[in-house]
């Protein structure tokens, strides 16, 4: 009854998403930092070694996106391998009239059979007793970067880690 729970309100939650949304200019290193500050607990219990180089300033939907770096981020986090420190890279570079995001780690990896489909609502990969979670998390970010306009893909090994890509593009506020 309590994973019933957890997944109708992780259900609403995403039915809810971006329903009061507003476009800000803000630093998304400010957004990120935030974020790290929000999960200095499990930051602190895993050890997590993070690296944030330099974000830009941006048109964006602040909520949202502080909620696609956490989801990311805590992802990174909660999925890596036994007895190894995570590290965890957050970069930006301006590519195509587009500003490109990577979110990397050294965690387990993501086997390419299932990479198309891990954006995908309730799609989980690993057994609930194994990694706690909806199986919302990812189908959140796609849904959130959709938002903004972008696009988001994870490129990764099995047992080398994985690297979250979204793109999002110079929006205007009105």
């Amino acid at each position: 009854t309590n994973r019933m729970s957890n997944l109708i309100k992780a259900l609403l939650d995403y039915s809810r998403l971006g329903r009061e949304k507003k476009l800000v200019h803000i630093s998304c290193k400010k957004i990120v930092n935030d974020v790290l500050s929000d999960l200095n607990n499990l930051i602190a219990n895993s050890n997590a070694q993070i690296e944030v180089e330099d974000l830009p300033e941006l048109n964006v939907y602040e909520t949202e996106l502080h909620q696609l770096f956490q989801n990311l981020i805590s992802n990174a986090i909660k999925f890596r391998a036994k007895d190894v420190q995570p590290k965890i890279k957050i970069a930006a570079k301006f590519k195509n009239n587009l500003w490109e995001f990577s979110v990397s780690d050294n965690g387990i990896g993501i086997d390419e059979k299932y990479q198309s489909r891990i954006f995908d609502i309730f799609q989980r990969i690993h057994s609930a007793s194994e990694y706690e979670g909806s199986g919302i998390g990812l189908a959140n970010c796609k849904k959130i970067v959709e938002m903004h306009h972008g696009e988001i893909w994870a490129e990764s090994t099995l047992g080398k880690g994985s690297t979250f890509k979204f793109t999002l593009p110079i929006l205007q506020a009105s």
